[in-house]
This record gives structure tokens, C-alpha cells and sequence, in this order.
């Protein structure tokens, strides 16, 4: 019941599971059932070259899951990869802020009735969105949202599957340069 924060601005954090088959037979990484309150990751000052994959996070409908805060306006090219994870039952499902070369591969989102966003990326430059599936299971709240992008530059997107937003939104996205493929 306690997040994980990494408050100091590190190069190469690196934070990995391992891969097996999940209860319900999904193939993931290791599992954390997250009961705590905020979210159950943060990077508070921002990883440089982070890598985060081979997750599965459980929340418990009070919580969130991963929250990457980048580091904002800086001339380093950084390379940060969110790889094959997965949340569950969350208020927000991930959320990356400020930073540069995001690369997020086979996120997947399955949300409930308190989910707000399912992934929310705000100001980040050159971001890639691959193969992930956001499932936000709520069909009441006309504010829950699947996709949320506020601003940035460069945002692609490919092969992705937004279901279940009901009176809310599937894709809110605000001023950027987006390139969305194969969005379903």
C-alpha cells in the first residue's frame, strides 16, 4: 500500500519484471496489487533514459497507476520507454509529463467505474503511442476520458483500441502536431 517515488533526477532508471502468465491468462510482467492511495509509481523529478516494462499494477479503484514526470525544456535528447504494461481498476492508468523521445508499446488499460483517464500525456515532445488498448469501463461519467494529450509537439499515434468511455470522451487531444494511424 505504499507508491513507489523516485524523487532525484537519475539517468537510466530501469525498473523491470519479469514475464509470466497473469491469472487470467494474459501474458504480462510481475503483478503489484497497488492499494495505496495517489499513484503507485511516480518519477517526481524525471528519469533521464528511464525504462519501465513488464508490469502488471492491480489498483483498487481509488488509485493510479504509473506517473513519469520528465524533465521540462531541456536540450538533452533523452529516450524513455514504457513497455508492456499493464493497469487495472485505476483512476488514472499513466500518466507522462515534460520530456522528450517517449516511447509507450503494448500499454494496456482496463479502467472502472472511478476511471478518469486511461492515458494522459501532457507537454511531452516526440511521443509514440504503439499497440495499446485503453478500456475505461465507465459509461456514466461524461468527464472520463480514454486518451488525453495536452499539448506537445510530435505525438504519433499507431494501432490503437479505445473502447468503453460511454458519455465521456475516447480521444480529447489540444493544441500539438499529431499523427493518429489505425485508431480504433
Amino acid at each position: 500500500d505504499t507508491p513507489i517515488v523516485i524523487t532525484e533526477k537519475l539517468l537510466n532508471i530501469k525498473i523491470s519484471g519479469e514475464d509470466y502468465i497473469s491469472h487470467d491468462g494474459i501474458s504480462t510482467g510481475s503483478e503489484i496489487n497497488y492499494t495505496g492511495s495517489d499513484f503507485c509509481f511516480t518519477l517526481a523529478k524525471g528519469g533521464l533514459r528511464y525504462t519501465i516494462e513488464k508490469l502488471r499494477i492491480e489498483c483498487n479503484n481509488a488509485s493510479s497507476g504509473i506517473n513519469c514526470m520528465g524533465v521540462q525544456n531541456s536540450t538533452l535528447n533523452f529516450k524513455n520507454y514504457l513497455n508492456d504494461i499493464y493497469v487495472v481498476h485505476a483512476i488514472i492508468g499513466m500518466k507522462v509529463t515534460s520530456a522528450t523521445y517517449t516511447f509507450i508499446n503494448n500499454y494496456t488499460f482496463g479502467g472502472s467505474s472511478n476511471t478518469q483517464i486511461g492515458l494522459l500525456i501532457e507537454g511531452y515532445e516526440f511521443t509514440y503511442v504503439n499497440n495499446s488498448s485503453i478500456d475505461g469501463y465507465n459509461t456514466t461519467d461524461q468527464n472520463s476520458i480514454g486518451l488525453k494529450v495536452n499539448g506537445g509537439l510530435n505525438h504519433y499515434y499507431n494501432n490503437i483500441d479505445i473502447a468503453n468511455f460511454g458519455k465521456g470522451k475516447a480521444i480529447y487531444l489540444t493544441d500539438s502536431y499529431r499523427e493518429l494511424y489505425t485508431v480504433y
